[in-house]
């Protein structure tokens, strides 16, 4: 291989599958992850321009001139980037990339947007190896935790029904999935969040083996904690009282972390009981 030419591996979400810990992760170890011959480009300032651009296009459609040309111009400045870079295997991590968001998700068509995203990359990157790498989940647990997500970070309090007639359906996303990985064909990897659940260890593992690297320097990562965990069903009444009393954006959020702080401890005292002495 080249020292211009690259193994590209683009990581796009889904959004909802633990981006924001992986991610985390990825920047804390990345000067380990660059020794051992993987770049990881994961600043979201790295991949904005694109990824905007991509989530204007999916908003206003084909006939967008400006959103497909921002794109171009994107996409080459990002492969202007992956080809300076010394280690021939580079991670792109932003699960927006193609323009989908959580509003949008449930309800777009793979072809009508995100398609001519993944085409505009590939084109600038027609250079490298390029392989697509997308972490799914159940759509329908997918959709509940967006709505707890939504709620959790933006307040408001309508129901689940009511906010899913306005957003889409779990079969929307699990077309767009399917559209996506029929794209994509053999340069794409699609993997189960479930699996990686069920598997435990370090979260983003699977991501990293599809990226090329080895059981051994997955090893000597270090892990971090998790982030942006999904509400409980149980403290979603709660969640919604909350939202309710209209309070300022920061002091809401304190109200919320003291909540799960409440719930965490409860739970762990149970446990605690519940392997005692009888």
């Amino acid at each position: 291989m080249s020292a211009s030419k690259k193994q590209v591996f683009f990581h796009v979400g889904l959004p909802k599958t633990g981006t924001t810990t992986f991610q985390a992760m990825l920047r804390q170890n990345e000067d380990y992850l660059a020794g051992h011959g993987l770049a990881v480009l994961g600043n979201k300032s790295e991949t904005r321009a694109f990824s905007k651009a991509a989530g204007r296009f999916c908003r206003h459609g084909p006939m967008d001139i400006v959103a497909r040309i921002a794109m171009k111009r994107a996409a080459a400045a990002l492969e202007a980037r992956v080809r300076d870079l010394p280690q021939e295997r580079v991670l792109i991590t932003d699960e927006n990339l193609p323009g989908w968001r959580i509003k949008n998700l449930y309800s777009i068509r793979f072809a009508d947007g995100a398609k001519y995203a993944v085409d505009t990359l590939e084109a600038a990157f027609k250079e490298h190896s390029v392989t697509w790498i997308m972490s799914t989940r159940d759509p329908a647990d997918h959709l509940r935790s967006s709505y707890n997500y939504v709620v959790k970070q933006k307040g408001g309090t309508k129901d689940f029904e009511a906010w899913q007639k306005k957003i889409g359906s779990a079969e929307g996303l699990a077309t767009l999935i399917s559209d996506a990985a029929a794209h994509w064909g053999e340069r794409g990897r699609l993997l189960a969040m479930e699996d990686a659940v069920r598997e435990g260890g370090l979260w983003g593992a699977d991501i990293l083996r599809a990226s090329g690297l080895s059981e051994d320097v997955i090893a000597g990562l270090a892990p971090v904690e998790a982030a942006n965990a999904r509400l409980p069903d149980a403290l979603m009444p709660y969640v919604y009282r909350i939202n309710e009393m209209k309070l300022d954006r920061d002091l809401r959020k304190e109200v919320l972390q003291l909540l799960l702080d409440v719930y965490d401890q409860a739970r762990a005292a149970d446990r605690v009981i519940e392997g005692g002495p009888k």
